[in-house]
């Protein structure tokens, strides 16, 4: 009975194994399909997680530093703008990611608590990195650039035109940032400023443009009834044959006193015209803006003798459109005066440009306050308004009085003060200037 039992267990498990060596194939093709399916699975989940955080964590989340994904999107600009082929692709593409910085500064601008200091030093620490990354490579840019025009070199026009493009797109962003960055940030914006400005002379000269346009003769032109410049001078002006010349030559003048610092904005208002017209007008205001807080602060600053005191009362009492301002140790108590008339009416039309743009808070407060003080016809009225508007806020008054002086000083040192002179003051007077605003 025992062997009975051994041989019906041995056959029963030989049929089973029977059975398992049928089945074997299906199961075995079985388990690979399942190993299949889950590294397919494993395969879509890592391409899944690669694209959120290659593509679109950088894309749409990482608009600043600080932000998820941005370490992330800046190397992929280095190695993109490394590995492309042609040296052309490669400048496009790092002037086009030197771009994205200033974008990313004015994002950090509008987002940043501007009733925090600790946080407005932040904003302006992380705004002065991004742009500082962004002179570097239009530094770059501008001497590679020279330098082939120098040597004769042409720079293919369809590039030449993107590149000009997309500088004058930035410098509308840069404009704005006058008024969007905290104060301690202002002079990485002013640098910026100065190296685009360089950078669209060059691009100017690549493309055979004329220095001055019939619109940039008309701005000049606006300022000899003023007395501001003469006819001699916009004369010689017209004569310079290139665009970096140009550019140069306005640098002198300003650091002379023998022009208003906005001049370069107003010159350049012609190109961001052609570019977008409807940055056009609020690129405008800003520079008018601007200058108009610096001949507010002069004003205000301003400690002339009793003599030259009297001489710049008799000559504003007998003040008429295009007499010249005297050539004397008024002058640079005359002009910041004079160049009020003219700027004063410019910017009560300008000024509703800025309305949807969001500024510094002592910036708006001047804003609000100015648009008062401009509608008067007469120069003696808008003074009078601007000194009483002072008295009424002495905080705000004097905050900005520190403020334009800081930034002289700043300014000069850097050498861009070219951008923010006080009309009439030159470069060999700041330190008069700066021991009369000492503060």
């Amino acid at each position: 009975m025992l062997a009975v039992g051994y041989y019906n267990f041995y056959n029963n498990a030989g049929v089973g194994m029977t059975k398992v060596r049928k089945y074997r194939p299906r199961v075995k093709s079985l388990l690979n399909s399942t190993n299949r399916q889950n590294k397919k699975l494993t395969a879509a989940i890592v391409i899944t997680l690669m694209a959120v955080v290659f593509w679109v964590l950088p894309a749409h989340v990482a608009k600043a530093p600080g932000q998820l994904g941005y370490g992330i999107k800046r190397g992929e600009e280095a190695l993109v703008s490394n590995l492309a082929p042609l040296s052309n692709w490669r400048d496009q593409l790092r002037l086009d990611f030197a771009n994205n910085r200033v974008a990313e500064a004015a994002y950090v601008a509008n987002r940043a608590d501007q009733k925090s200091n600790s946080s407005q030093a932040k904003t302006a620490k992380t705004i002065s990195g991004l742009l500082s990354t962004y002179e570097d490579v239009y530094e770059n840019r501008t001497a590679t650039l020279n330098q082939e025009l120098t040597d004769g070199k042409k720079i293919p026009k369809t590039d030449a035109m993107e590149f000009q493009k997309d500088a004058a797109d930035t410098y509308d962003e840069l404009q704005l940032l006058r008024l969007q960055a905290p104060d301690a940030a202002q002079l990485a914006v002013l640098t910026s400023i100065d190296d685009t400005q360089q950078n669209l002379a060059a691009l100017s000269d690549a493309l055979g443009t004329k220095p001055l346009s019939a619109s940039d003769l008309s701005q000049l032109a606006r300022l000899v009834p003023i007395g501001v410049i003469t006819q001699a001078q916009v004369n010689q002006l017209t004569a310079i044959p290139s665009n970096r010349q140009l550019h140069s030559q306005l640098v002198n003048m300003i650091n002379a006193g023998q022009l208003p610092s906005d001049i370069t904005y107003q010159l350049d208002q012609d190109l961001i015209k052609q570019i977008d017209q409807t940055y056009a007008t609020s690129f405008a205001a800003v520079s008018e803006f601007e200058q108009m807080q610096r001949i507010s602060a002069v004003i205000q600053a301003s400690r002339p003798t009793s003599a030259q005191q009297q001489a710049v009362q008799a000559f504003i009492a007998a003040y008429q459109p295009g007499q010249t301002v005297p050539a004397d140790s008024t002058q640079p108590y005359v002009t910041p005066i004079v160049y009020g008339i003219s700027l004063s009416g410019r910017l009560l039309t300008d000024l509703s440009s800025l309305k949807k743009i969001p500024l510094s808070s002592d910036d708006q407060i001047l804003l609000n306050s100015w648009k008062r003080i401009v509608d008067p016809p007469n120069l003696s009225e808008i003074y009078q308004r601007l000194m009483t508007s002072a008295q009424g806020q002495p905080q705000l008054a004097l905050r900005n009085l520190i403020r334009m002086q800081q930034e002289l000083v700043d300014a000069q040192k850097a050498q861009v003060s070219y951008l923010v002179m006080p009309p009439g003051w030159g470069a060999n007077q700041l330190g008069s200037l700066n021991n009369q605003m000492d503060v």
